[in-house]
């Protein structure tokens, strides 16, 4: 689609979402724009907003104005939140629905342990599992590291999910190849591929909505309802900054932060489980 204003003028190409048959591009102001994006809601005014300022800035390369009469305008703030985190009931009936030995099952499990982002965990391999018993790797999103126990000996406040761990382990390894998550043809899996595999094993297991990255959410806001300090959730997390993931810990649930939970210690590196294979 190709806009032109030699003749100082917009005329929108093709059905306009409103009727909008003819801008003088010239005498457009702040105000305008401002009055068109009131009669939207957030996020329509948002995209709106982008739409306006690709018009503007093709109107300054054909030299039809020269300033952008958009740019003092703030975008809209919206209430979403984002990707929903899994609760403990969605990842219990995940499990039911998806048994050991299903490329699902084993997905799910790794993502659900490691709380790694989709660029991140379609990547990930066995050359990330060091001999200290931690997955650590760079993400490709921040380049922050993050460091999850694997095999080490896990934190005082973690130490309840040991036999939840040893189930990912067996789960997540028995499909691994080099890379931990390939597909059935022993291929890298794509941040797409991953993230669509999730989502429709979710729906097929009666839980729509779910994404990828809710399961990052569910793992690090589980860790701070354990009593992970927001410290832990960075390093467990890879978070470029203690705000980001100070986050996690003002939401947590503040019912089960102050729940003692009975723990034990667990401390052995099963070779298989780690890059030596």
């Amino acid at each position: 689609m190709t806009l032109s204003f030699t003749t100082q003028s917009l005329v929108w190409p093709g059905p306009a979402p409103r009727p909008l048959p003819y801008i003088p591009v010239k005498g457009l102001r702040e105000k305008h724009i401002a009055a068109d994006l009131t009669t939207l809601d957030p996020n329509p005014a948002n995209g709106s907003l982008k739409c306006w300022r690709l018009i503007f800035a093709q109107a300054k390369v054909d030299n039809a104005i020269e300033t952008d009469p958009s740019l003092g305008i703030k975008k809209a703030q919206t209430k979403s939140t984002g990707h929903a985190a899994w609760s403990q009931h969605d990842v219990d009936r995940f499990r039911e629905h998806w048994r050991p030995g299903t490329r699902q099952r084993a997905a799910f499990e790794l993502l659900a342990w490691t709380g790694a982002r989709v660029s991140d965990a379609a990547t990930m391999c066995r050359s990330h599992i060091a001999s200290d018993g931690l997955i650590s790797f760079r993400q490709q999103k921040t380049g922050g590291l993050a460091h999850v126990p694997w095999t080490s000996p896990l934190p005082a406040w973690a130490r309840a999910w040991d036999a939840e761990r040893v189930e990912v382990r067996a789960i997540a390894m028995a499909t691994a190849g080099f890379t931990l998550l390939e597909t059935s043809l022993g291929k890298a899996r794509t941040a797409k591929g991953l993230s669509n595999l999730i989502t429709a094993a979710a729906v097929a297991a009666g839980k729509h909505g779910k994404t990828l990255h809710g399961l990052r959410k569910y793992r690090l806001s589980t860790i701070a309802e354990s009593g992970g300090s927001a410290h832990a959730i960075m390093a467990w997390g890879g978070h470029a900054s203690l705000s980001e993931a100070e986050a996690y810990t003002r939401s947590a649930n503040r019912k089960a932060v102050v729940i003692g939970v009975e723990q034990e210690q667990n401390a052995v590196n099963d070779l298989k489980n780690t890059s030596k294979w």
